[in-house]
């Protein structure tokens, strides 16, 4: 919640809107078409078993940045481009070791393992991969922009943020990456800022700053701002807030410069080492409504108004449940400033997830924090950690990751089910499927599935394609002792605490389409989101809503909108 400079901080992944890239979570395009021999075309010629060669800068691809350097800075050092040997790391955990002061995650066996390279076609679908994660970076900026045209003018706010709606205006980034200037942002009579770009800093990369300069959001002009305390010999300054631009100092190429720590109050670098951003104990959102995240003391709407949480604020969020309207809501704390004592203050409450469709508004409150780099994980369950295509523990079963296995987690998010109590569930890395943190039983039965074992110390910020790259390889080696294994599984991650043999083989997938599905039609009522859940009525329903928009025409007592039934059930609705 303070600065503390000198001290480290974390480049974080992007949202919606700040103009970064976010190459860590949500649906992550598939890296690679085909794993097959025939895909394999060496470069170099082939090794012994005719798929992976030597590394080679012919197999480096180009579009993952042509100035780069290992540390996560982009300058004027050639690329490396080596992967390291995942897969000796998950078929050995005892080989993994820890740094307990930075949680940082590395393999024992990383000097002797041979770099590898990979065929064109593989090197194709990583470019691809980084087009397509950039593309939907755009769509989601221009969501967001609609999102403040509709909220702007009615609330009166105002974020040097919502200035800039397109990738040029954005001046504290460069391709997704924030920019490292020579010296401070400056503006002149004219209004027209002086830049010196002279590097980029990746999202997910770590740096030191060695000072700290105030701007004035509007018009760049250097304020004073002192220290509010001394920690040991070094200074602490408040966290960023609405009117401030903060701006570092960091070594880069052997001399000072400078790069964007926060506009008006939205963290862009966060303060602290990697591993405090995937704390399983410590999950942080972000505030991404324009008007705030409006906080009160119970779960439902009509409860007391706490406080608005500002714009690009960090909270942490602890539970996801549905109220009596069908809302999605979320438990989380924060700390705000208490002007009157002229410090912070703690506060808990209950926030809506999403905007209230009833309002004549949709959008997103708050989002979770990508992970800024992955995380390992250990399966400590004895029978195994289920992997499943998609984040609905009713989607198909995709792999077995044994007792001991360290997974590569690159994000986790709530699932819709049960809606009394939404399960945590962590992604892997190179859209390798999905794991639960605990079984879905009541406590004390309801066991760790995977522990945190730190931050994995692997990652280049540089390459994030080649790491999920290596990632996908793990999972199809899982898949394949699983296959030759042949051993039962006991689904325990399931929404039912047993279930038969033939009902897990009935699962259906939520990602596949009918052909006579009409997916592609939107909800009745909102106009806006697929079709996904199905009112049910009697002995029959009606696929006319998303689910959120069925939820709440049940909670508030309507009748299907097409055939003006009462409305016995809602289920969301997964295509076979």
């Amino acid at each position: 919640t303070e600065i503390i400079v000198p001290g480290s901080f974390i480049c974080l992944q992007g949202c919606p809107g700040d103009g970064l890239s976010n190459f860590m979570s949500g649906k992550l395009p598939k890296l690679l078409r085909d794993l097959s021999k025939t895909d394999a075309q060496p470069i170099d010629g082939e090794s012994d078993d005719g798929n992976e060669i030597a590394q080679s800068e012919a197999a480096i691809p180009p579009i993952l940045g042509q100035l780069a350097s290992p540390s996560g800075i982009n300058g004027n050092l050639p690329p490396k481009y080596l992967i390291p040997n995942s897969n000796a790391r998950a078929s050995s955990p005892n080989r993994v070791s820890v740094n307990e002061s930075s949680s940082i995650v590395t393999d024992d066996r990383q000097e002797s393992s041979r770099p590898v390279a990979y065929s064109r076609n593989q090197k194709r679908s990583i470019n691809e991969w980084v087009r397509k994660c950039r593309e939907k970076e755009k769509e989601q900026r221009r969501e967001w922009r609609d999102s403040v045209l509709q909220i702007e003018g009615r609330h009166g706010v105002n974020h040097c943020m919502m200035d800039c709606f397109e990738e040029n205006e954005m001046w504290w980034q460069i391709d997704g990456q924030l920019s490292i200037f020579r010296d401070v942002p400056k503006m002149d009579d004219n209004g027209e800022l002086s830049l010196d770009a002279v590097g980029t800093l990746s999202p997910g990369a770590t740096v030191v700053a060695t000072d700290i300069v105030f701007l004035d959001s509007i018009s760049f002009r250097p304020l004073v701002v002192p220290p509010t305390a001394l920690n040991g010999d070094n200074n602490v300054y408040p966290k960023p807030k609405r009117g401030y631009i903060q701006i570092i100092r960091i070594e880069h190429g052997g001399r000072s410069c400078f790069t964007t720590l926060s506009l008006d109050g939205y963290w862009l670098l966060a303060p602290g080492l990697p591993g405090v951003y995937v704390d399983p104990h410590a999950w942080y959102w972000r505030v991404l409504c324009p008007a705030g995240a409006f906080l009160r003391e119970g779960l439902e709407l009509n409860t007391r108004h706490i406080e608005t949480i500002p714009y690009g604020s960090l909270v942490r969020v602890s539970r996801r449940t549905v109220n009596s309207q069908g809302l999605m809501r979320l438990r989380i704390s924060a700390k705000i400033e208490d002007r009157q004592k002229n410090k912070q203050r703690s506060i808990d409450g209950w926030c809506s997830e999403y905007l209230n469709p009833q309002s004549g508004q949709r959008g997103i409150v708050l989002a979770p924090v990508p992970f800024p780099v992955p995380a390992l994980y250990r399966v400590t369950l004895p029978i195994g950690a289920l992997i499943r295509s998609s984040i609905e523990l009713s989607s198909p079963q995709i792999g077995v990751a044994p007792i001991n296995a360290v997974l590569s987690i690159c994000g986790r998010a709530f699932s819709e089910h049960p809606v009394d109590r939404c399960i945590e569930r962590l992604q892997l890395a190179g859209n390798g499927g999905w794991v639960s943190v605990r079984l879905n039983r009541p406590p004390p039965n309801d066991d760790l599935v995977v522990e945190l074992i730190g931050v994995d110390g692997n990652y280049d910020p540089d390459n994030p394609g080649l790491y999920h790259l290596e990632a996908q390889r793990m999972l199809r080696q899982y898949q394949q002792q699983e296959r030759a294994g042949a051993r039962d599984f006991e689904d325990l991650s399931s929404i039912e605490s047993a279930e038969s043999e033939n009902s897990r083989k009935n699962k259906l997938d939520t990602t596949k389409d009918g052909p006579d599905s009409g997916t592609s039609r939107k909800c009745l009522i909102c106009l806006t989101e697929d079709r996904n859940a199905t009112i049910v009525h009697g002995e029959t329903g009606h696929v006319a809503c998303c689910l959120v928009c069925a939820r709440i025409l049940k909670a508030r007592g309507d009748k299907c909108p097409v055939c003006r039934l009462n409305i016995d059930l809602v289920i969301q609705h997964f295509w076979a």
